[in-house]
């Protein structure tokens, strides 16, 4: 359009729409899939305290590989070959290459550096939430910082319960088998359980 020319009018706004609130009935809401972190010991937040030491400690452990109906090696390698979807052929691919880790003897490390009053826990994979309560567990006096995502290569580490409550999470993406929850239990336990100052 020539320069100075006048804009073309904006088209007016439609009328405001009335919305109304719908009340949710609690017994209705589907359970809670995450739970809160437990407040800290007595309450309180964690206190600034001067940093007097730094160790690192790790644990290795020796996760499994899954062999469910409908989870083996032989039906990964089926959707590897046959899959319809991209994705289903991937994430048979990245199943199958833990297959081959854990046939290598692959153990996983669980590396924690330990501040004293706070600590740093790296847990592997997408670990589920109930083993960050668990870490805060094992060291109540201490506040246990918890990432994930240290190893990819599991997928998801369910609790038992998961299994038992055939949580929808199990259906792809979990290449470890039932009982994997007690093996990362005695892990974590190991890497936080508290050395002596004479330790190495």
């Amino acid at each position: 359009p020539p320069q100075n020319s006048p804009l073309p009018p904006h088209p007016p706004l439609p009328p405001p729409r009335n919305h109304t609130r719908r009340e949710i009935d609690p017994s209705t809401r589907p359970p809670r899939r995450f739970q809160k972190t437990p407040p800290p010991p007595g309450g309180q937040p964690p206190r600034p305290a001067p940093l007097t030491r730094a160790d690192f400690h790790q644990a290795f452990m020796p996760l499994g590989a899954r062999n469910t109906p409908g989870h083996t090696e032989a039906v990964l390698r089926g959707h590897l070959a046959r899959g319809e979807r991209p994705f289903q052929r991937s994430e048979a691919a990245m199943g199958l290459a833990w297959y081959e880790r854990v046939r290598r003897g692959h153990q996983v490390r669980v590396p924690c550096v330990d501040l004293g009053p706070a600590l740093v826990l790296l847990l592997p994979a997408e670990a589920y939430v109930e083993f960050q309560i668990f870490a805060q567990e094992c060291r109540p006096e201490s506040f246990v910082f918890t990432l994930g995502y240290g190893e990819c290569g599991p997928g998801y580490i369910p609790i038992e319960r998961a299994w038992e409550e055939k949580d929808s999470n199990l259906n792809g993406w979990t290449w470890v088998p039932p009982g994997s929850e007690a093996v990362m239990r005695t892990a974590i336990r190991a890497v936080l359980t508290p050395r002596s100052e004479s330790a190495p």
